[in-house]
């Protein structure tokens, strides 16, 4: 234990000088470059911090000189030997004073890693700042998305409410025209029926006159008398229509075209004898 004490101690003031040699060479950091920063490292290095340089050199070299006259002017051995390790001790005084001037201080040193302590220092408030602010936006951004949400789910929740309301309109408008439509067909059977006066189930010129006039005054229907009468031609025996009456039977078969309903019939999309309007014998409904 006792002998790598002085070991670690040889290594931690290697890496120490190591640290300190390599902080002092990275001049962008600690600045002292050009002769600005020569003198400045003058004033503040080794000994001369305490002494000055030149009061520094000063007795460096009154102790060389000294010991010269002394070695020159003496042949005492001892004297003579004390002169030489002055002689030594001021050369190497010098010398080091030389190599100190040019290191930066610990002080100096210690004030530009402070600088920089405090440089980043500020850095860090200002991250820290920016960060309160993220924050404070994070929070902000999931409060609107919240209200997004709920937004949405109302408005998810209307439109199924729409839907299904338009469903169920539609459903009740599909209904009344099968309503409607019964009444529509209720109302031509009663006016053929009303048309054959001598109720022979045949119907004459003038019994067909007046069918047609009442067809054509059915309120909310449509009706085609051309159309009509072609039809009746068309499903007419050749024994009534030389005789220019028309059955019941033959009439009757016309009227199918208002149950199929506006598509499907022998004369088409466009050929409809009967045409019914909603609108209208609505209207006509609610006037009864």
């Amino acid at each position: 234990m006792n002998e790598r004490t002085p070991l670690r101690r040889r290594v931690a003031k290697t890496v120490i000088r190591h640290q300190y040699d390599a902080i002092a060479s990275e001049t962008g950091l600690f600045g002292g470059g050009g002769e600005e920063g020569e003198e400045e490292r003058k004033k503040q290095s080794g000994p001369a911090a305490c002494l000055g340089l030149p009061i520094s050199d000063a007795l460096a070299m009154i102790l060389v000189l000294s010991s010269m006259t002394t070695a020159f002017f003496t042949d005492i051995l001892f004297v003579n030997l004390a002169c030489a390790v002055n002689l030594v001790l001021g050369a190497y005084c010098l010398y080091q004073n030389r190599v100190l001037s040019k290191l930066p201080s610990i002080r100096e040193l210690h004030n530009r890693l402070r600088e920089q302590t405090n440089s980043l220092r500020g850095e860090n408030a200002r991250l820290n700042r920016s960060v309160y602010r993220l924050d404070m936006s994070v929070t902000r951004m999931e409060a609107v998305e919240e209200e997004l949400a709920a937004i949405a789910g109302d408005a998810s929740g209307g439109v199924r409410r729409l839907i299904a309301a338009t469903d169920e309109q539609r459903m009740i408008n599909r209904e009344m025209e099968e309503k409607l439509k019964a009444e529509v067909l209720q109302t031509v059977i009663g006016a053929v029926v009303r048309s054959d006066r001598n109720r022979d189930f045949l119907l004459s010129p003038t019994e067909m006159e007046s069918l047609v006039v009442r067809l054509g005054l059915i309120k909310g229907v449509g009706f085609d008398e051309k159309k009509f009468r072609q039809e009746l031609r068309d499903n007419s025996s050749p024994l009534d229509f030389a005789a220019v009456h028309y059955s019941l039977d033959a009439i009757m078969s016309v009227l199918r075209n208002l149950i199929r309903g506006h598509s499907g019939d022998i004369f088409g999309e466009d050929g409809n004898i009967f045409s019914l309007h909603s609108e209208n014998l609505t209207d006509a409904v609610a006037d009864e």
